[in-house]
């Protein structure tokens, strides 16, 4: 009995051993079932924090970021530009803290936003840190203009902890984890607070993108077809499918005389381009042969010379063409063919006849430096030639002359009533001009900016500060030429170099090949022996070469109704040499500023991806200013201009420079404007007081200077 009892016993402990075995096996696997449970829970509560805070973050940069744009255009409106410290500056200091240290105030910020988020994770039982305070003193955060219709706002919060109430550390880093918060804000709609403020606030306009909002990039809003055709009339405006029929294979008007003019021979299909309605202007290079004292025709390199009977001693100036006994006038521009007065009908380069005055080079011009003494003669010639020529008068003195060598679109020139010749300092385009100085039986000297040059001419310099930067003039300053002990002339005043653009802008253009430029100078008219005379004064006659048969295309047809359209409804242009929207608040057109806020913007453009290849997209911002508006003449009345002559001064219409020139009196902002066809020029005119400058056309156009030439008129 016992035997069977311990057997029956021992059966029960070896079937329970297996069953203890698999109990406690089945504990240490619930375990770790719980375990891995309660970590993917553990994981899965604390990416649900980090994404619902990295979304909420990005989320409140945006809004915070709108919020402070409008703050500060409200301020600029309102009180004062942004002075003291940058635009984009003040912005991030209102979308951290909602307040700028010039007192500006955001009541959407992150100050407001992180604390809310503290106190919603505390309720559930999270704990943040460090406090709020350090978290946004540490953060990093930059505003730039990304181009010129939108602003970027790259952010990240620093390093937190967040730690549930046990202790446990939900989250340790930053915020968002592996990258930063990017917002991109539009600032279409936002108010121009620089035209407001600049009108007092009697003018507003908001930002709206032009629908070619890029032209020197994205394309240009003046389209132009190309073809071959003839006219009396040089350019003729009007509207196409009104006064400008056009077909798949022509485009054909009447001129001014009733001539039916056609185009044909073209380079695109109008119809496809072209619509009904649409403002037009049609140029053409060949307009007949025609005679006459002013009518002309020119290729490169011609001469014309005068040749009259009387006068050794005589008056010469390089405008006016006050002249007396051998002259000859040098221009080269394929493209011209009549003058009027002294200014061309048709824009090219220079508005007005480039003429250089000179001496002939032959033994007909005899002065005797015994009894008189003519002034130095400086020239300034712009062409693509390598060496300067070494041509040398009969007469006993010496000739200063320059010729410019590098690239043409490297020039930098400007003149007129500031002195000589200047480059732009701080540009690689330093020492464009190349000089070479003729001393009185001594040959050709190379480099004339060597300061050892003290005779004939002594080389100067000033710095003079302008709207557009610094620049250091360079000008000569020609010495005392003597007889024995007498001094016969004294030529000590700055000389001045005559500028057919007539103002202080400096250009960036593209020169035909062979200008002269005539520095202004004037002989005497009375000997110092008292041997008067009478200077000879003719009228002039240029010389009619007859038109050649045009070989190509001679004509173009211009459809140029988006560019009135964004005129006319206030768009604005994006020019990568123009003041930023961040410029604007500040009322500050320093190039310095410009370029780093350029700067910031390409790094930016880089880091986000947005170039291309190295191309950037322009931050500029321009708009127009119609000057016959009624409100914009009753603003220019508070000037003291007359309403019915509300841009006197042919001044360009681009908005800050208009504005600052006629309601700041700031003289430094005068650009010299031309009309422009089909706008303020033309049968066809929206305002007869709209000028434009020439770069800022330029630009607009495409930097089509065909374009640019055909559209620009001084008439």
């Amino acid at each position: 009995m016992r035997r069977r009892a311990f057997l029956i016993n021992s059966s029960v402990l070896i079937l329970l051993i297996p069953l203890m075995l698999l109990m406690a096996t089945y504990e240490e696997v619930s375990y770790q079932v719980v375990q891995a449970q309660g970590e993917r829970i553990q994981i899965d509560r604390t990416s649900q924090v980090l994404e619902y805070l990295e979304a909420d973050f990005k989320k409140a940069l945006e809004i915070s970021a709108r919020r402070a744009i409008i703050s500060t255009t409200e301020y600029v409106a309102t009180k004062d530009f942004i002075q003291g410290q940058r635009a984009n500056d003040t912005i991030a200091q209102l979308i951290v803290w909602g307040q700028s240290s010039l007192g500006i105030e955001s009541d959407q910020n992150l100050k407001i936003w992180l604390s809310n988020i503290t106190e919603i994770l505390a309720k559930q039982g999270f704990v943040v840190s460090p406090s709020v305070s350090e978290i946004l003193s540490e953060m990093t955060i930059t505003v730039a203009p990304l181009d010129s219709f939108r602003v970027a706002v790259i952010a990240r919060l620093p390093e937190i902890t967040i730690m549930d109430s046990s202790g446990s550390v939900i989250y340790s880093g930053t915020i968002p984890s592996n990258r930063n918060a990017t917002a991109i804000i539009s600032i279409e709609g936002v108010e121009d607070t620089f035209i407001s403020r600049e009108t007092y606030d009697l003018y507003h306009r908001l930002i709206k993108a032009c629908m070619f909002p890029y032209p020197e990039l994205t394309g240009s809003p003046i389209i132009r077809l190309n073809g071959t055709g003839s006219s009396p009339q040089e350019i003729i405006t009007g509207i196409y499918g009104e006064t400008i029929q056009f077909n798949e294979t022509r485009i054909w008007t009447y001129s001014d005389t009733g001539i039916q003019v056609t185009i044909t021979e073209l380079d695109q299909d109008p119809t496809e381009i072209i619509k009904n309605g649409d403002t037009g202007v049609l140029v053409f290079d060949d307009i007949g042969e025609t005679t006459g004292p002013k009518a002309w025709s020119v290729t490169t390199q011609d001469e014309w010379e005068n040749n009259t009977d009387s006068g050794t001693h005589y008056n010469i100036f390089s405008e006016g063409l006050t002249i007396g006994k051998h002259w000859r006038v040098l221009w080269n521009d394929p493209n011209l063919y009549h003058v009027s007065g002294d200014k061309y009908r048709r824009i090219i380069t220079l508005p007005a006849i480039p003429k250089a005055i000179e001496y002939r080079w032959d033994t007909e011009l005899k002065v005797d430096r015994k009894w008189w003494n003519p002034k130095a003669r400086i020239k300034l010639k712009l062409s693509s030639e390598v060496e300067v020529t070494t041509k040398k008068t009969t007469w006993d003195h010496h000739t200063i002359q320059f010729t410019e060598t590098p690239s043409k679109r490297d020039i930098f020139l400007r003149g007129d009533t500031l002195f000589g010749l200047d480059t732009a300092t701080g540009y690689t385009q330093n020492n464009v001009i190349t000089g070479y100085v003729y001393y009185t039986n001594g040959g050709w000297i190379s480099k004339v900016w060597n300061p050892r040059l003290t005779r004939p001419a002594q080389i100067q310099s000033l710095n003079v500060t302008t709207s557009i930067g610094n620049f250091e003039i360079i000008y000569l300053e020609v010495g005392v030429d003597t007889n024995g002990d007498e001094v016969m002339d004294y030529w000590t005043s700055p000389l001045y170099l005559h500028n057919g653009f007539n103002s202080l802008t400096l250009y960036d253009i593209n020169l035909p090949e062979g200008y002269t430029w005539q520095i202004k100078f004037k002989l005497k008219t009375t000997d110092p022996n008292d041997l008067s005379h009478a200077p000879s004064v003719v009228n002039y006659t240029l010389k009619v070469k007859p038109s050649e048969t045009p070989s190509g295309p001679n004509a173009r047809a211009y459809d140029i109704q988006s560019f009135v359209s964004c005129l006319e409804n206030g768009y604005y242009f994006g020019l990568y040499n123009a003041p930023s929207f961040f410029e604007r608040l500040e009322g500050n057109f320093d190039p310095a500023v410009h370029r780093e806020y350029e700067e910031l913007a390409n790094r930016t453009q880089d880091l986000l991806g947005v170039s291309t290849d190295g191309q950037h997209y322009p931050i500029g911002l321009v708009s127009f200013i119609l000057p016959s508006q009624d409100k914009i003449k009753l603003i220019l009345a508070t000037a003291g201009l007359d309403p019915k002559n509300p841009n006197p001064d042919g001044q360009s219409c681009l908005d800050y420079y208009f504005l600052k020139y006629y309601l700041e009196n700031d003289p430094l902002a005068k650009r010299e404007g031309y009309k422009m066809y089909g706008v303020s020029a033309g049968t066809v005119v929206i305002d007869n007081n709209f000028y434009i400058d020439r770069k800022t056309a330029l630009a607009i156009f495409g930097n089509d200077l065909t374009a640019t030439n055909d559209l620009l008129t001084t008439g």
